[in-house]
């Protein structure tokens, strides 16, 4: 039998990986950690809030600068002692680690959360901010038309009572 889900985005942790597909009604969530897999689903009639950032990775970030900024330190000692060979080398492998940590500084990553009332569902997009934009669009769509057409369907609420006053003072009564 083929399922009818489609593929939206993908988030990593460092217990596992978290997918997110598009079904019909509702997201479907697959967490994939070392040992089992959890589905859950997020029904877009209950969705609470959907948020779209940008955000740096800081453990990405703080990887990337320790070992480029290492390696660029092993270079220049190598460099001063007259060790031509060992400080391009160093060099050229601690380049393309601050180029990268350069660039995630600047272009970020674009992440799309769906909040449920008892489910979150995360997207991460590293480099497609195009397809991130067109993921937020379509579930914010399907989103409010799910939930027009359940604010539809509710019943409308009896109208409220009018109050009932206290009695005023009697007509034609001097208040002073």
């Amino acid at each position: 039998m083929a399922s009818n889900r489609t593929y939206l985005g993908t988030d990593r942790k460092l217990w596992g990986i978290i997918r997110v597909y598009l079904r019909p009604d509702s997201l479907e969530i697959d967490e994939i950690t070392f040992a089992e897999i959890e589905r859950t689903r997020v029904l877009f009639d209950e969705v609470l809030a959907v948020t779209y950032h940008r955000a740096i990775s800081l453990g990405f970030s703080v990887v990337l600068s320790i070992a480029g900024v290492v390696l660029l330190a092993i270079a220049l000692i190598a460099a001063l002692q007259d060790k031509a060979p060992a400080a391009v080398i160093l060099f050229v492998f601690a380049g393309p680690l601050l180029f990268t940590l350069i660039l995630h500084l600047i272009v970020k990553n674009d992440f799309i959360t769906v909040f449920g009332k008892r489910t979150i569902a995360r997207m991460r997009f590293r480099v497609r901010k195009r397809r991130a934009r067109e993921v937020f669009r379509e579930l914010t769509e399907r989103i409010r038309a799910a939930q027009a057409a359940a604010a539809a369907a509710q019943p409308a609420p009896p109208p409220p009572e009018s109050p009932e006053l206290p009695p005023g003072p009697p007509v034609g009564a001097n208040p002073n």
